[in-house]
């Protein structure tokens, strides 16, 4: 809506971009001192900017909220005074794009890192009415070039009187740097209502910094236990989730529990183990100790230099090394693999007592107890589908073993289309995003295709569940407070460095790569988890079962909370929990509340009497939820989808994704200055 005035060779026009009337401008004095003046209204912002010749637009710094009388207004004048021949005026009223605004997320000269996105944040109580829809823009910082329409929201909801966005909203950039955002507003009707213009600085996450500070006594005539003391310190203010231990070149063990000595200052050592939990000593020989430091993004920093330790005494510990297969061999059900694998001992080769390959969930392998030692044959025969973790030692005559090494199999059943594929057929839509490079992880009676989902209570009917326990009782009627179903399988150290707690268990992680023609992609999805309501506990404390999911794009975590605040999990989505029940001491407020589902409260009352006993098992779940991601179009990308129980393995958790729902698309296309 444009109002000119013109007097002299001064041109003026103002531009509105709100639900409200075109801004009125009154126009007094001489091109060289002159007044614009006009009349606000609450709950906006106004913000003028000058051009010489309606191309390049400067903000005058003139920024003022309307006044607080809704219904006269107040009239602000400015003076402004000018040399040149002509200028023109533009005029910008939107909703106040500060703690008042629609915009919540990102700040104004938001820093943030390249690992996580830029994630968007909305406040839409502002409003009388929810959205029509939502349009994001970005472009570089003062770069005048035009603006780039990256994504558009269309799903929004209004529960318990809180209007919101149903779901997540990052940016991927795909370089570092500074940039500017915005987001504008479509309604019912078809006004635009824009948000401020925000810079948003783009960095990296900075890795941790890590040193060895002691160790066992060396020189030592006799073996030592392997257990060192790091200091890891992250400038970031980042939590230091782990710390690695290598005894030259090879992880030996690992530390989750770290003691924070001070603000960002974590100490490790007292409790390094291996995959199996399993304690080492240094044995005879030289000792070039070395460590990692992973945060709580995924940054990883290592020692400058080795420390070194020296047993000159006793029994020297035997090595091994494989040349194959490479971990994350596919075999089929009944198939028999090679390992094959080069021995040492630097107290002789006759040393060699055996060697052996097996897995260690089902103890079933191969060892070779006799010259030459080269290769294992492993049957799979009688194996469940699903990952398999094989544990490769050799082991002397004194009985001490090499540090094992462990490589993953995956076990599919029959030919065809692994299992892997025929899942991300399911959820992926091939006419938008072309997969490929589809793996499994975990045990596959976890997780499957799932059908009739409404009838049981769910707000998707069909698609894919990823489970943390047995499949079959995702929907088993909600006949238990606890179903349980213990693998015993391993977690997933991604989502493990993310969620609140030490450890993850019975993993079901699915992961593909998916070219995507268009810039944005999406996926619908329910999460749901008997830990509700008895476990959750309050973040600030330690301990209980966090379990939870999470959705990363080339790494970069996308399946938030709407306000951006933590990824989705037990502990980011409940409702009120009563005082004195399992892991609370006192009364928990309620937490995203409107996204969640109460099992007797919200879901029972939607299933039908004759669908009772197949009524959705989990005892909470939140509401079908969106994530909208935008990222680099024409490109391949790497979706990771994975869930887990956090601290123990009992109490499952599921992930359902609608069928067809992982798509990219292209949003509407916009002139921004039409907004």
């Amino acid at each position: 809506m444009i109002a000119v005035l013109r007097f002299a060779l001064l041109l003026i026009f103002t531009v509105s971009v709100s639900a409200q009337a075109p801004i009125e401008v009154d126009f007094v004095g001489t091109a060289a001192n002159h007044q614009l003046s006009w009349t606000t209204t609450v709950n906006y912002n106004y913000q003028v900017f000058m051009s010489p010749d309606l191309e390049n637009w400067v903000d005058t710094g003139i920024a003022e909220p309307g006044v607080d009388d809704p219904i006269t207004g107040s009239t602000i004048t400015y003076g402004l005074m000018s040399l040149e021949e002509k200028l023109f005026y533009r005029i910008r009223e939107t909703v106040d794009p500060y703690n008042g605004g629609f915009l919540v997320l990102p700040t104004q000269d938001q820093e943030v890192d390249l690992i996580d996105g830029v994630c968007f944040a909305f406040n839409l109580d502002v409003f009388t009415a929810l959205p029509a829809k939502i349009r994001i823009y970005k472009r570089d910082y003062d770069s005048g070039d035009p603006w780039e329409q990256i994504g558009q929201i269309t799903d929004f909801d209004e529960i318990d009187g809180i209007k919101f966005v149903r779901g997540s909203a990052v940016w991927l950039p795909d370089a570092e740097g500074e940039y500017e955002v915005q987001a504008a507003v479509v309604d019912g009707t078809g006004t635009v209502i824009a948000s401020a213009v925000r810079r948003v600085i783009v960095g990296s996450n900075q890795a941790p910094a890590i040193t060895i500070t002691s160790g066992p006594t060396t020189p030592s005539a006799s073996s030592q236990p392997a257990v060192f003391t790091a200091t890891a310190t992250d400038a970031d203010g980042d939590e230091v989730r782990r710390v690695e231990f290598y005894d030259n070149g090879v992880l030996i063990g690992a530390d989750t529990t770290p003691d924070e000595t001070s603000l960002s200052v974590f100490e490790f050592g007292d409790d390094i183990k291996d995959i199996e939990g399993n304690f080492y000593d240094l044995l005879k020989g030289t000792h070039d100790i070395t460590a990692k430091a992973i945060d709580s993004r995924g940054a990883v920093g290592e020692t400058a230099s080795a420390s070194q330790f020296v047993i000159t005494g006793g029994n020297a510990r035997p090595t091994i090394t494989v040349s194959s297969p490479t971990s994350g061999l596919i075999v089929t059900q009944g198939q028999s693999f090679t390992v094959v694998y080069t021995e040492g001992d630097p107290d002789g080769s006759s040393d060699i007592d055996e060697v052996e390959g097996y897995d260690i969930l089902t103890n079933d392998g191969d060892f070779d107890t006799t010259s030459p030692f080269d290769d294992l044959t492993i049957d799979t025969t009688g194996w469940a589908a699903g990952t398999h973790t094989i544990r490769v030692v050799t082991r002397d005559l004194s009985d001490d073993e090499s540090y094992p090494l462990y490589l993953t199999v995956f076990v599919r059943t029959g030919s065809g289309a692994t299992f892997a594929e025929t899942l991300v057929a399911n959820i992926v839509d091939e006419a938008t995003a072309a997969p490929s490079n589809e793996e499994f992880t975990g045990t596959q009676a976890s997780s499957d295709e799932f059908l009739t989902g409404v009838d049981s209570g769910l707000e998707i009917n069909a698609g894919v569940a990823l489970t943390t326990g047995d499949f079959l009782d995702w929907n088993a009627g909600d006949n238990t407070e606890g179903i349980s179903t213990l693998w015993n399988s391993a977690g997933d150290q991604e989502l493990e460095d993310r969620v609140a707690g030490n450890n993850t268990n019975d993993a079901a992680v699915l992961e593909f790569d998916v070219f995507c023609a268009n810039g944005q992609l999406e996926m619908e999805y329910q999460f749901g988890s008997d830990e509700y309501d008895e476990f959750v506990f309050d973040t600030a404390q330690s301990g209980c079962y966090n379990d939870a999911f999470m959705l990363t794009i080339d790494s970069k975590v996308v399946s938030l909370v709407p306000d951006c605040s933590d990824i989705v999990a037990v502990n980011s989505v409940h409702p009120l929990i009563p005082a004195n029940i399992s892991c609370t001491d006192e009364d928990l407020a309620a937490v995203n509340d409107h996204l969640y589902l109460d099992d007797d409260l919200d879901i029972d009352p939607k299933v039908a009497p004759a669908n009772q006993t197949v009524q959705v098992e989990y005892d909470g779940m939140t509401i079908r939820l969106r994530i909208h991601a935008f990222v680099t179009p024409n490109t391949s990308h790497r979706i990771k989808l994975v869930i887990a129980d956090v601290e123990d393995a009992a109490w499952d958790s599921a992930l359902f994704i609608k069928e067809g729902s992982i798509r990219s698309i292209t949003p509407t296309p916009q002139n921004h200055e039409n907004v």
